[in-house]
């Protein structure tokens, strides 16, 4: 899969994961398998002095990493949630914790 075959939510979201590198985004909302980033959610930066990150791709579209896909298939498999917590390393998801909704 590619970044271009995202929809805008998810490519907002790996965009911030780039962005941010290092740290966690909490609070995403999960609606029918979406991940929504609104007024609730919070991004905390982790900062390592004298380490570089890794360089990630160039350009808009690129082939997305299995991290990211991993990530999307349990956004999908949940339906509605909150990630309460995604923790991300060199601009990609390494760890989640997940709140679902009650059925």
């Amino acid at each position: 899969m590619h970044f271009s075959d995202l929809s805008p939510e998810r490519q907002h979201l790996v965009r911030k994961m780039r962005e941010i590198q290092f740290g966690t985004i909490e609070n995403v909302c999960v609606c029918s398998g979406v991940p929504v980033m609104g007024t609730n959610t919070k991004i905390v930066r982790d900062l390592a002095f004298n380490k570089q990150a890794q360089a990630s791709e160039k350009g808009e579209d690129y082939l997305l990493k299995p991290q990211i896909e991993s990530m999307f298939d349990q956004f999908h498999k949940i339906r509605d949630g909150t990630a309460a917590d995604i923790r991300i390393q060199d601009g990609l998801p390494v760890r989640m914790h997940i709140i679902e909704e009650k059925q």
